[in-house]
């Protein structure tokens, strides 16, 4: 990941520093999550076999992920020669267990995954990511709770969707309001203000409206 936009016309002369990813437990998770949902999609769409390479894959992330013996820890040296030493956090961000736990809850039935949603921290994440839906983009990876409300913690499905259908009738007044019909949020929500840039906003903005459509029906969100 490129640390900021571009700041040379050229791109042989912009030389900025990029970061690169390492397999940690947290990251491990995050692509666990993906997987997961990989292999949800598959099996509905009638590919058994490829769906359970990914649920496979899926599993074995969660493992490692979850595994308290696995600590990753990398040197480098910044710009000003300094060696750094990091190492990552003794235990994953309770909000990567949740979304993997949820999603690897669906794919498999496993009661591990289901088990993982009734510890305090990732409770806790639970309440969090609802509030913060708003700037994120794991509004369809929420859905799947709303969707399938009866599989996860009491009230848990209720939060999720009464949240999607409120942003999604904002958006939807914008989308009448708007010039071009575009789908940013109005000027007078919190929501205009936070990732108003590139296309992060109108990714985010789509999927709740997707979302919303399909966890009620009502064509107002999918004309929009």
């Amino acid at each position: 990941e490129a640390t900021s936009h571009p700041k040379q016309s050229d791109p042989g002369l912009d030389m900025q520093p990029y970061y690169s990813a390492i397999a940690t437990r947290s990251s491990s998770l995050c692509y666990s999550k993906y997987a997961a949902a990989v292999s949800r999609a598959l099996a509905e769409a009638g590919a058994a076999d490829q769906a359970r390479v990914f649920r496979d894959s899926a599993e074995a992330a969660w493992r490692f992920g979850r595994d308290p013996n696995v600590r990753v820890s990398t040197e480098f040296t910044n710009d000003d020669g300094e060696l750094i030493r990091w190492i990552e956090a003794p235990s994953p961000h309770p909000r990567r267990v949740l979304l993997a736990a949820a999603q690897l809850w669906l794919a498999t039935g496993e009661q591990t995954y289901r088990d993982a949603l009734d510890q305090a921290e990732v409770i806790t994440a639970f309440e969090a990511e609802v509030e913060g839906m708003q700037a994120r983009l794991s509004v369809l990876e929420m859905a799947a709770i709303a969707q399938h409300s009866d599989r996860f913690p009491d009230g848990w499905g209720e939060r999720v969707q009464s949240r999607i259908v409120t942003d999604a009738d904002e958006i939807v007044a914008a989308v009448n309001t708007h010039a071009y019909r575009r789908v940013h949020a109005a000027p007078d929500t919190n929501r205009y203000y936070i990732a108003a840039w590139g296309g992060h906003q109108a990714l985010r903005q789509i999927g709740v409206l997707v979302a919303a459509y399909g966890l009620t029906g009502d064509t107002d969100y999918r004309n929009a």
